[in-house]
């Protein structure tokens, strides 16, 4: 699952932060966050955005809801409380043993899209949604076989090229006729 969360403020500051609420304590390293469920399975939360961070958890208090099992809480922060900041984080479940996907977060050229490349799969997000979001290149390792763009027009057309080139390849998305963006503005 990856998450892809845009905080803004009037003013600089104010903290930006993003929560995640566990059954036991997680653990962090860099910028990967695990978790191992009662039954050996792993949960990481790779934090790709935004680049300057505090990663902290701790537990959650002494009065969670009756029922509640998630005592401890996972906070991700914007270090210094910037006006405009973007969250993204790719979470991943896995069995005992197997360690988290390698995951990037990528750019378009114009820097209108960005998101995250795992799995030979690229997953891109508009920045801003009342922004300019008709066209679009980025660059992809030439393994890439899926490319996810969200926040285009809904149900408008598009057209893709793919250009090779050695071990990249680019990929442009462009106003056209051949594939049409979903409902959501989702092009696949």
């Amino acid at each position: 699952v990856l998450l892809y969360d845009r905080a803004i403020t009037k003013t600089e500051g104010r903290f930006k932060r993003f929560w995640l609420h566990f059954e036991k304590n997680p653990t962090t390293q860099n910028n990967i966050t695990t978790v191992q469920t009662a039954k050996g399975q792993n949960l990481f939360v790779t934090t790709l955005l935004p680049t300057a961070t505090t990663i902290t958890s701790k537990h959650a208090g002494a009065n969670p809801a009756e029922g509640e099992k998630t005592a401890y809480e996972l906070m991700v922060e914007a270090t210094g409380g910037p006006a405009d900041t973007r969250f993204l984080h790719l979470l991943q479940g896995a069995d005992n043993g197997v360690a988290a996907d390698n995951s990037q977060h990528i750019v378009s050229a114009s820097g209108n899209f960005e998101g995250s490349l795992f799995r030979q799969t690229a997953v891109l997000f508009a920045k801003d949604l009342a922004g300019q979001n008709e066209s679009l290149s980025i660059e992809v390792p030439s393994d890439t076989q899926m490319i996810f763009v969200s926040g285009l027009t809904p149900d408008a057309k598009y057209d893709v090229s793919v250009q090779e080139g050695g071990t990249t390849k680019t990929i442009s998305i462009a106003a056209g006729t051949t594939q049409a963006a979903d409902e959501g503005g989702l092009l696949v």
